[in-house]
């Protein structure tokens, strides 16, 4: 097998978001390029294309998505990770509907996350790996923030229906006013989630759980199993690893 390629192009203007990604990177032993500008991104892209390429969405005064759109025409198999300092879920959804690979708020809260979305990126060196994880319709609650605003796109994206609630009261009661009508719920290993799932559970016991946790040496599969989970997803996860687990819990 050929060796994979390690060359990225930074399109990032602010010298502190450059500082973020270039340090994990040079530690990972990537080949860095930069494009400070629009100018210089065009001259960049008169040669062939890098294995990756990192975004700021605020690159030009907030012009990042139009940058991302003439990234996937110009280069259509490179992968595109779309970077914010301020991210929200509506950003989030139009990075990907434009064909970002992914989408990653700074500062990671592990510099282990950046290199896992960039290790999912060039092992497909597509955005197809995620599409041809198989679509679904169903509804999913999201309890206090197991999901990034990136989790929750990629799942809008593959057409499921994601209702976020970042207080476990408001779940609850989402949930009682719905009658249960939620096909999963993704929980984070925080307690009140944690208790507001085994209230879940009780009200219907049938219900599919997907616990998102830190790595920990008390938490593994068997225990989370105990607790009435699933499946559980130790964090930093891609969005194919969160879009597989998905469709493997629903069936």
């Amino acid at each position: 097998m050929a060796p994979r390629q390690r060359n990225l192009l930074l399109v990032v203007d602010d010298p502190r978001t450059r500082r973020l990604l270039i340090d994990p990177l040079l530690v990972a032993s990537y080949a860095t390029d930069e494009a400070a500008d629009l100018a210089g991104l065009r001259r960049r892209m008169d040669a062939p294309p890098p294995a990756a390429v990192l975004v700021d969405i605020q690159f030009e005064a907030g012009s990042g998505l139009a940058v991302l759109m003439e990234l996937r025409q110009h280069w259509p198999e490179t992968p595109v990770i779309v970077v914010t300092h301020r991210g929200t879920v509506a950003s989030a959804v139009k990075a990907m509907q434009l064909g970002a690979f992914t989408y990653l708020e700074l500062p990671c809260g592990q510099q282990s996350e950046l290199l896992a979305q960039l290790d999912e990126a060039l092992e497909s060196n597509s955005l197809d790996i995620i599409e041809g994880l198989g679509h679904g319709h169903e509804t999913i609650l999201v309890l206090d923030g197991a999901l990034t605003a990136v989790g929750e796109a990629v799942l809008e994206r593959l057409g499921y229906t994601v209702v976020a609630k970042r207080n476990a009261f408001e779940a609850l009661a989402t949930f009682v006013a719905n009658d249960g009508g939620f096909d999963l719920v993704i929980s984070d290993q925080a307690q009140p989630s944690v208790k507001l799932m085994k209230q879940i559970l009780r009200c219907r016991p049938d219900m599919p759980i997907i616990l998102c946790a830190e790595p920990s040496e008390s938490l593994d599969a068997d225990s989370a199993a105990r607790l009435g989970v699933d499946q559980l997803l130790v964090k930093p996860f891609t969005p194919a690893q969160l879009a597989r687990t998905v469709r493997e819990v629903l069936g």
